[in-house]
């Protein structure tokens, strides 16, 4: 693995200006408070909690920023789907533990293989004795991923994929052993994607509307991804 940067690689004409999203910091926030918190807000998805030793953010969300979470989410689940590898979505669900005082939503967040055999179903993802998400997806328009970033390391969630909508950069950041994130060229749940295949289907996508390219990705991972399998094969 490499050291953990990567390039911008812009997918499309972007406007000058972004959206407006807020966010507050607060500090010397404890567990209980944190807790109430987050669950008074469980029923809002246009805002976002993070939460990490005492430090609390809060988040709110554009159209665009859920855009692509959606599309990336969408990409995730036809590209598994395809090749034949179970997963089971976990959603924006809180993912937190008491004991490491660190909590987290993702945009998105996915169990693979044995993991989503073992929390299939309408179960509640309890950390304390379930496994973290095996994929979680970041998207970053006016906030950074890194308090976020540094809470999946805690809590030991295997590979965050991230997305800067400002730039069109695309990295899947794979877990050591140590808890370190190193950039990877290809998802370690999806071995046969690379970033170019992300920001390839993202660029597709603004360029056509969303129940075409919706339609397209089956087609798309059939042609372009199965046929990594068999060379591997």
């Amino acid at each position: 693995m490499t050291a953990a940067t990567f390039a911008p690689a812009p997918i499309h004409a972007r406007t000058t200006t972004e959206p407006t999203e807020q966010s507050v910091v607060l500090h010397a926030v404890d567990w209980t408070a944190y807790c109430a918190i987050d669950d008074v807000l469980g029923n809002r998805h246009d805002v976002r909690v993070v939460y990490h030793e005492g430090k609390l953010v809060l988040m709110t969300k554009s159209r665009r920023h859920e855009w692509y979470a959606d599309r990336i989410e969408e990409l995730f689940k036809a590209a598994a789907n395809g090749l034949g590898i179970l997963w089971e979505s976990a959603g924006e669900t809180t993912l937190r533990r008491e004991g490491l005082s660190a909590g987290v939503e993702p945009d998105a967040a996915f169990y693979v293989g044995a993991h989503a055999q073992l929390m299939r179903g309408p179960t509640n993802v309890d950390l304390e004795v379930q496994p973290p998400p095996d994929v979680t997806i970041e998207v970053e328009l006016t906030h950074s991923a890194e308090q976020a970033m540094a809470v999946y390391s805690k809590l030991g969630v295997p590979e965050v994929w991230r997305f800067d909508a400002g730039t069109g950069a695309i990295a899947f950041w794979v877990r050591a052993h140590d808890g370190a994130y190193a950039v990877s060229p290809t998802s370690r749940a999806i071995h046969e994607l690379t970033v170019e295949d992300v920001r390839d289907q993202l660029r597709a996508a603004e360029e056509t509307s969303v129940a075409q390219w919706f339609a397209a990705l089956p087609g798309w991972v059939e042609t372009t991804l199965r046929p990594r399998v068999d060379r591997q094969g």
